[in-house]
């Protein structure tokens, strides 16, 4: 499948999609009073993102941002009548057993580590510790949840809730016939559907036409209601995400917290200057979408800097620098002055293994008297065998470590490493934090962090050039005298 027009790099991903903005009156569009461009936007980017990394299809995308996994519950009554009791009976239960907290934040599996035999939220559990946060707070969290947690009594399977409300929902739809009301504000929608089906004809499969949008809404708008149902009653002060966007779930969270007037929260999970969920919003409304969170924790100077730059044309949207939470709290209470070892931490993403780990690579392992420490990304669809069997199909049979992402600390690993390299991975900002040099060895890489790489810390060394081996060992011994640190920044963002 040919590429869309003009797609050849992040920046023509950007380009196009800012065309958009600049064409259409994108801040106006509502239906059912849901701003829906942001969803559309970030969808768009997503998929565009997806092409240009994986060379594949625009439904295989999905790898790169959190899917939901609630299952569509079948709504016959007859023989499901027990299921839609139990549901209506744990719905009920879980209302009433609410408490008034200060805070709820929404989590994943995902950011979780072990620390002391315990699954411990690297983001927020930090911050619950630190700032003795323990009863003040509710953790919000899909997909899986493990039976070890820390402050498990204050972690919410919020799936399991929605899938009942969900139920609940369709029956009442049911029997009462309720009416849906339509409200739409889409002056110009259509003209810029037909646009972008015809730059990229894939795009009807990202559901996104006048018909598509206004379901989506419909499911939105329904979502919030059990969002705002469960907001009353514990009354939060801030409601944070660490992904504002992603699932319909998640949509409807943010929209309910933002007509409440309770403060919305991103914190920064990963990259952010090029990510078009954070980046170049040329066109919003004053008081800013609905369906985006007014406020952002960030933990450098970069990252806020890049969302202030266009959260200044609001009166609503802010950006904070608060640093990164789990390296403060590693360094702080975690760190058992650990030494560097003499080891290369290379962290990887999510495509191809050939385009993952290059030819340039493998060349190094087998001639460098180095460790390499392959980090698993959190969301990682490959099995440590067939990494191991790619390595060896390419005569490395040594002088490696497949490592997760969850039972060694990022912290630990990169203040053991003399160097980390990435394609294109956000550790490269904790790694800066830490003093540890890190190397860009993609062309992706190399445009996502252009505002970080300064040939002190943060290096772009091109995979094809002849002498990318002299180059590597001479940042190699610069990263051995290097002292690790981490970054003074340790803000308390709910004072």
């Amino acid at each position: 499948m040919p590429n869309p027009p003009d797609i050849k790099s992040l920046t023509d991903i950007k380009n196009y999609i800012l065309s958009l903005e600049n064409k259409f009156e994108v801040d106006t569009w509502q239906i059912n009073g849901i701003h829906i461009w942001p969803y559309i936007r970030i969808k768009i980017y997503i998929h565009f993102l997806s092409f240009f990394l994986l060379k594949n299809d625009f439904q295989n995308s999905e790898n790169l941002i959190h899917k939901s996994t609630l299952k569509e519950r079948p709504i016959k009554l007859g023989n499901k009548l027990l299921k839609i009791i139990r549901a209506y009976f744990n719905l009920n239960v879980f209302y009433f057993k609410l408490k008034h907290k200060k805070y709820i934040l929404f989590g994943s599996h995902m950011h979780r580590v072990v620390i002391n035999g315990e699954y411990f939220n690297r983001f927020y559990d930090s911050m619950v510790d630190v700032y003795a946060l323990k009863n003040e707070v509710y953790m919000f969290e899909y997909q899986k949840i493990f039976e070890k947690m820390y402050n498990k009594k204050a972690v919410v399977h919020v799936e399991s809730y929605l899938s009942d409300f969900k139920l609940i929902s369709k029956i009442k739809q049911r029997i009462f016939k309720q009416k849906l009301n339509l409200n739409l504000s889409l002056d110009g929608y259509d003209v810029f559907y037909i646009k972008i089906e015809k730059d990229f004809p894939i795009v009807k499969n990202l559901n996104l036409n006048r018909s598509e949008m206004i379901q989506w809404s419909f499911r939105v708008k329904s979502l919030s209601r059990f969002f705002t149902k469960v907001f009353r009653k514990v009354q939060p002060t801030h409601v944070v995400f660490s992904m504002y966007y992603g699932m319909d779930a998640i949509n409807a969270a943010v929209y309910a917290a933002n007509k409440l007037n309770i403060k919305t929260v991103d914190l920064q999970h990963g990259p952010q200057t090029n990510h078009l969920a954070f980046s170049n919003w040329s066109r919003l409304p004053k008081n800013g979408f609905n369906t985006m969170v007014y406020d952002f924790w960030n933990w450098d100077e970069k990252s806020k800097d890049n969302i202030t730059m266009w959260a200044s044309h609001t009166n609503a949207v802010t950006s904070h620098l608060i640093g990164q939470p789990y390296l403060n709290y590693w360094m702080n209470k975690l760190n058992n002055n650990v030494s560097k070892k003499k080891q290369i931490i290379f962290s990887l993403q999510l495509f191809e293994l050939e385009e993952m780990i290059p030819f340039c690579v493998l060349e190094v392992i087998k001639n460098l008297d180095f460790l390499w420490i392959f980090r698993l990304h959190p969301r990682n669809h490959y099995s440590r065998q067939t990494i191991k069997d790619f390595l060896k199909k390419n005569g490395v049979y040594k002088n490696y470590d497949i490592q997760d992402s969850i039972k060694i600390p990022l912290p630990k690993v990169l203040c053991e490493s003399v160097v980390h390299i990435t394609n294109f991975s956000g550790c490269l900002i904790e790694a800066m934090m830490l003093n540890v040099p890190t190397i860009i060895i993609h062309e992706i890489g190399k445009e996502t962090y252009e505002e970080y790489i300064d040939s002190k810390l943060i290096y772009y060394l091109d995979r094809s050039e002849i002498d990318f081996k002299a180059k590597l060992n001479s940042i190699l011994i610069k990263g051995e005298i290097l002292v690790n640190h981490t970054a003074n920044v340790n803000i308390n963002p709910f004072i």
